[in-house]
């Protein structure tokens, strides 16, 4: 699954199951511990849905400009044999 930042173009509004869309959905979980159980959500607005999408975009081209600074490790059971390898990521996948 390829990495999604979550982009909106004239007409058209790609977020459902991107990183913007678990961005904002974490700030409304998030938002009664830190302000208060009494405060008012804030409306969503153009604002507040650009930001997440903006930050979600420049994470995502950072990780993909700096892939080779994340390391992987996998580790496979076959039978009663476990092995385990580490590598460094070589790309990274945008949608």
């Amino acid at each position: 699954m390829a990495l999604d930042s979550g982009t909106k173009s004239p007409g058209t509004s790609l977020y459902s199951g991107s990183m913007a869309d678990a961005m904002e959905k974490a700030f409304v979980e998030e938002w009664p511990t830190v302000m208060g159980d009494d405060a008012d959500l804030p409306a969503s607005s153009e604002q507040l849905n650009l930001m997440f999408r903006a930050i979600a975009q420049g994470v995502i081209r950072h990780l993909k400009q700096n892939s080779e600074s994340l390391k992987v490790t996998v580790t496979v059971q076959i039978g009663p044999t476990t092995y385990t390898g580490t590598g460094s990521v070589t790309d990274i996948e945008i949608s």
